[in-house]
């Protein structure tokens, strides 16, 4: 059985780190093993059940779809950030290599992922046993949410053009409701995703103080990124 953070061996009663399918003391199976996350289903689980969810990611021996995850991830991140940039200051720069400087701005992104997840699990190790490739997983994960507004992008794109990324002029003078609509529907699918997060901290570390404090500083320093990080259009 699960207790808080660990599983609690029901034969011997030995705490063990929630990724482990069989007690460390006795060799008692506490469940089934997974072996690969099963990518749909973990993706309706996150809307519906999302601590289920994140179990069976924590559960998964192989930590499969987080390559191109969060690759689509540091995608969307890039998009935000012109979407934000333009917004507080619609001036455009150029440049001649455009994609080059696409592939750098998606590695600070997924740079900034990875050694947030690194410390984060630094912090998890106070209050239970776990693993970087679990901590990383559940990180990249949580933000299935934002990565699925990637579908938004060729909607926003198809009725505002370049103005959703370039505000002169702002896509909320061109169609303010359908602006507004899609607004409001990044934004939900964003504060899910930060929930999700929180859900997974709390999951390893059962401290709601400590799940709110690395959310928190996580907010804080994507948010730094996207602000000072300028996009670049061709």
């Amino acid at each position: 059985m699960m207790n808080n953070n660990f599983n609690i061996c029901q034969n011997c009663g030995e705490k063990n780190p929630l990724y482990l399918n069989k007690c460390t003391k006795c060799h008692h199976y506490f469940r089934a093993a997974v072996i690969n996350i099963d990518l749909w289903s973990t993706i309706w689980k996150l809307f519906e059940t999302p601590v289920e969810a994140l179990k069976n990611i924590i559960y998964a021996e192989h930590k499969n779809f987080i390559t191109f995850l969060v690759f689509f991830l540091s995608i969307k991140l890039l998009l935000i950030s012109a979407f934000v940039q333009s917004f507080i200051d619609d001036s455009v720069m150029n440049s001649k290599s455009f994609i080059f400087n696409i592939l750098i701005q998606s590695g600070i992104y997924i740079l900034f992922l990875i050694i947030f997840s690194f410390f984060l699990n630094l912090g998890l190790k106070k209050y239970s046993k776990t693993k970087f490739k679990n901590t990383l997983a559940v990180t990249i994960f949580s933000f299935i949410p934002i990565i699925l507004s990637l579908f938004l992008t060729p909607i926003e794109y198809g009725i505002f053009g370049k103005h959703w990324f370039i505000f002169n002029p702002s896509p909320f003078l061109i169609k303010e409701i359908p602006a507004f609509i899609l607004s409001f529907v990044e934004i939900i699918l964003i504060l899910w995703s930060f929930i999700i997060f929180w859900k997974g901290i709390k999951l390893q570390s059962n401290s709601n103080i400590f799940s709110f404090s690395m959310v928190i500083i996580f907010i804080v320093l994507i948010s730094q990124i996207i602000l000072n990080i300028p996009y670049i259009i061709l």
